[in-house]
């Protein structure tokens, strides 16, 4: 079954702007986490109108809290080719059997194709909806009675055998339980497509700008053989080890490319300057990616500089 998926300096020889802080970085998301194990799919034309059927899934601890961002649902029917219909509703529960609760969240009327996962993409949808803990329930409320007529479509199984804890039913009557006490044989075949709410500091930071970012500011002054000497404090982020210098023109904004790829962990750097009216910016590093150049004054993220020494990632400044 297919998936069908509907810090700066600028220096004049002595001016001075300095750098604001990064962007905070979303985590990144997680392997599609399946229901189901086989391959093959069985139809269940076995509903009525407000029951449901869906998926009890397991994480390990700490993965949460997660932000669920697609759902995928097997649909089919015994011959195939039956026109598309809307459904009541998918929905996400934060608890499991034998009773999950309010759902936290409800997708009114999902278009279900036969002989596809239906693969439902939640993140456009307005605010995150996070789950906090396992298990957690997703499932298909149904609109169209199915129940008797094998050339109805309906949800499928992996005919793998049915597991306990996996599958979901709301039974009118009999309200929830165990989809193993039903006789389905096998697991539904729902996924859920997340990532994690809170990973830490992912990416590289910024360095203090006296605004936003806590420390010290850079300050540049020009030295009497002609140098100029750019001071900082450390990065934001603790695990930031290094330094990367940017120097462009002033009057061209931006027009800066890599100077130094790194400073050797120093926050402090003396060199001859390109000539005319410079800037500079100092970005920090974690030895794989660069962080922030700061913003301008509309607090808009400077571009990523010419040359650039590494991929850019910025993380979160506490």
């Amino acid at each position: 079954m297919t998936i069908r998926r509907l810090s700066i300096a600028l220096v004049s020889f002595a001016a001075l702007l300095v750098a604001a802080p990064g962007l905070r970085a979303q985590c990144p998301e997680e392997p599609r986490f399946d229901n189901h194990s086989g391959a093959g799919s069985t139809v269940c034309p076995c509903f009525v109108e407000g029951e449901h059927a869906g998926a009890q899934f397991t994480l390990p601890a700490g993965e949460f809290p997660i932000e669920i961002l697609r759902v995928g649902i097997g649909w089919g029917s015994l011959m195939g080719g039956t026109p598309a219909q809307l459904e009541d509703s998918l929905n996400i529960y934060e608890g499991g059997l034998p009773d999950p609760g309010p759902p936290v969240f409800s997708l009114a009327g999902p278009e279900m194709n036969d002989g596809f996962i239906n693969e439902f993409d939640l993140e456009p949808q307005p605010g995150e909806i996070i789950v906090n803990s396992s298990p957690f329930t997703v499932t298909l409320r149904f609109l169209n009675d199915n129940n008797f007529d094998p050339n109805l479509p309906s949800v499928v199984h992996d005919g793998t055998g049915c597991q306990f804890g996996k599958n979901v039913v709301f039974a009118i009557p009999g309200g929830w339980t165990d989809g193993c006490f039903l006789g389905i044989g096998g697991q539904w075949v729902f996924y859920v497509v997340y990532r994690k709410a809170e990973c830490g500091a992912v990416g590289a930071g910024a360095v203090p700008d006296g605004r936003f970012v806590v420390g010290l500011p850079m300050t540049a002054s020009l030295e009497p053989d002609g140098k100029v000497t750019l001071d900082w404090s450390p990065s934001c982020n603790a695990g930031d080890t290094d330094f990367e210098v940017y120097e462009g023109t002033i009057r061209f904004f931006y027009n800066h490319d890599s100077r130094f790829c790194s400073t050797g962990g120093a926050t402090t750097i003396s060199f001859n300057p390109i000539g005319g009216s410079t800037y500079y910016l100092v970005v920090p590093h974690d030895g794989t990616q660069e962080g922030s150049y700061g913003v301008d004054s509309n607090d808009v993220e400077r571009p990523q500089g010419g040359f650039a020494c590494r991929t850019q990632q910025i993380g979160t400044c506490p």
